[in-house]
């Protein structure tokens, strides 16, 4: 995949509670050209530009200290026009459960970390080609 295969004016959301962790992911996202990066640790900031619709994509860990990756993804999905916004947990988290629950509530893809570049540009060129989850290397808790 090449760098101009993602579109520069993507509006992304990096959330995290590790401070390293947003900072990797939005200079991974800058090494595509795409600038526009909101990161934080707080899902409720986040929340309200994705119901402005300044949010094209979101990167989020499942456990954050005010609002948990899962409420965000129940919230952003109570909306019938955010019901396709691609959400994308970035976790340690690899219980069953965990993952199920997050499908049940209609996550667009399940990544257990670390992260690396080529993780994020398998899943990006992914959504991006088909508005799906790309399947390489999918977590086989999620077939």
């Amino acid at each position: 995949m090449t760098q101009t295969s993602i579109p520069s004016n993507l509006r992304v959301a990096v959330i995290d509670e590790d401070l390293m962790v947003r900072v990797m992911i939005k200079r991974m996202f800058n090494k595509f050209g795409v600038t526009s990066v909101t990161e934080t640790n707080d899902a409720n900031r986040v929340l309200k530009k994705i119901e402005n619709g300044l949010i094209d994509i979101v990167f989020t860990e499942m456990h954050l200290p005010k609002m948990s990756g899962l409420d965000l993804l129940r919230s952003v999905r109570s909306y019938e026009n955010l019901r396709k916004l691609p959400i994308i947990i970035c976790t340690k988290e690899t219980r069953e459960d965990s993952v199920r629950d997050a499908m049940k509530l209609g996550v667009t893809d399940y990544i257990i970390k670390p992260l690396t570049q080529r993780t994020i540009e398998d899943k990006l060129s992914g959504w991006l080609a088909s508005g799906k989850p790309a399947e390489k290397e999918q977590d086989p808790l999620l077939r």
